[in-house]
This record gives structure tokens, C-alpha cells and sequence, in this order.
């Protein structure tokens, strides 16, 4: 990972660890070696794998960040959004998805993603109401948009939040 490394040591026993700075964001040590066959990006808000040059369903975009033990990409705030997604293709799946179960649309954290959402665009979320279609949701133009699940998309991963110091 290309972050600078900055040695702790405490006072009572003669004991280091390294912790990963990137962009000013400490990262466990233990994640350091996740994504490594991937080209990785530091920026502000966390550690990306910016997959532009890919086209997958949700699922199978989903399988491929989970393979590389890292996770969909989740734009939950207002600087996530403005930082992240000049890197971004121009449409891409997010972690969030449709739990008929729950009603409601979740990011893969758990966290909800309200219909009331300022990050919807112009009448969306509405694929989610047809009947038998499993909705995902892909970023485009700087909103959000529900499609299909087996739409190919672009994609990209992030380190998973426990990464996270």
C-alpha cells in the first residue's frame, strides 16, 4: 500500500506497530495487504480500488470486491461524493441494494439509504416497485439511480470500514 508508515511505541514495553497513514487516515495494519493485486487509490475519505475498465452486475461486482476482501463502494455523505467521484466511470454500482425483506434500500455497511435521500435523482428510487425485479443502486451524473441488478455496470471497491482507525 503506498501510505506512510509511523512506528508507535509505548513506554512500558519495547513493543512497535506499524499503522498505515493515508491521506491523514489511520488503517489497521492488519488490513495492509487487502486488495493487494489491485492498483489502489488514496484519497481523503479512504482506500479505493477504481475498477473504470470493467463492466459486471451488481452480484458479480459485489463477488469481485469481496474476493479481494474488499467491499462495494459507499457514498454515504456529501464529501465522499465530491472527493470520490471524479475518479468514478461514469455509471457504477454502489453497495447499496433493495431488501424486499426490510423494505428499504441498505449501503452494504447496514446503514440505510432513506427514499428521502438528497443523493436520489429526479424520481428515483423506482425500479424497486416492479414486481419480481431485484434493485440495486449505481451511481450516475452525480445522483443515484435503482436498475436491475443484472445490468452491467462499472464498479469499484473500497477497504471494508474496519480498515478504518
Amino acid at each position: 500500500m503506498k501510505c506512510l508508515q509511523k512506528m508507535h511505541r509505548t513506554l512500558v514495553l519495547v513493543i512497535s506497530a506499524v499503522i498505515y497513514i493515508c491521506h491523514g487516515i489511520e488503517i489497521n495494519p492488519e488490513c495492509s495487504q487487502l486488495g493487494q493485486f489491485l492498483t489502489l487509490t488514496n484519497l481523503e475519505t479512504g482506500v479505493y480500488a477504481l475498477r473504470n475498465d470493467s463492466l459486471f452486475n451488481w452480484n458479480n461486482a459485489e463477488s469481485f470486491c469481496r474476493s479481494h476482501n474488499l467491499t462495494l463502494i459507499t457514498l454515504n455523505s456529501d464529501t465522499e461524493f465530491r472527493v470520490v467521484w471524479p475518479y468514478l466511470n461514469a455509471n457504477f454500482w454502489t453497495s447499496a441494494s433493495y431488501d424486499q425483506t426490510s423494505e428499504g434500500f441498505f449501503w452494504g455497511t447496514g446503514e440505510s439509504l432513506p427514499l428521502s435521500s438528497s443523493f436520489w435523482a429526479d424520481q428515483e428510487p423506482n425500479d424497486y416497485l416492479i414486481a419480481g425485479r431485484n434493485a440495486c443502486v449505481f451511481g450516475a451524473n452525480l445522483q443515484l439511480s435503482d436498475e436491475d441488478c443484472r445490468k452491467p455496470n462499472g464498479f469499484s471497491c473500497e477497504l471494508p470500514e474496519y480498515c478504518y482507525i
